[in-house]
């Protein structure tokens, strides 16, 4: 092994944003009036997108009717009125609650790994 080889450790990508790939916190418990009780998520500090986190990987559509509800300010019919790529845009990545970073390999659909739900809103509510 060469020399500048020696001590190569290979880092496990961090979690960010997937709209503007900026560092994002941990997800914490939402308890937001028009938000889900319960749900754990967060905010992107720089582009405004919020997350909302799937830990068992089994309840995706859970997560993306919660952010639907979060994007129409609590209502549930309004944002099942919603339309995707018009109203709002969402991502969903892989995501390792333990180490706190995306999972490279997790981008794909595979039934129980935890993902983190991206939305952004594109028109004003």
């Amino acid at each position: 092994m060469s020399r500048s080889r020696r001590g190569y450790q290979r880092k496990e990508p961090i979690a960010a944003c997937l709209f503007c790939d900026t560092k994002i916190p941990k997800p914490s418990y939402l308890t937001e009036d028009k938000g889900p009780d319960g749900g754990m998520g967060g905010h992107c500090t720089k582009c405004g997108a919020f997350f909302i986190s799937d830990i068992t990987g089994r309840g995706g559509g859970q997560a993306v009717l919660d952010g639907l509800t979060f994007l129409a300010d609590g209502h549930q019919d309004a944002g099942l009125a919603l339309r995707a790529d018009i109203d709002y845009k969402l991502e969903g990545a892989g995501y390792n609650p333990r180490t706190h970073s995306m999972d490279p390999k997790g981008s794909g659909k595979r039934y129980g790994m935890p993902k983190l739900w991206f939305f952004k809103r594109l028109t004003p509510p």
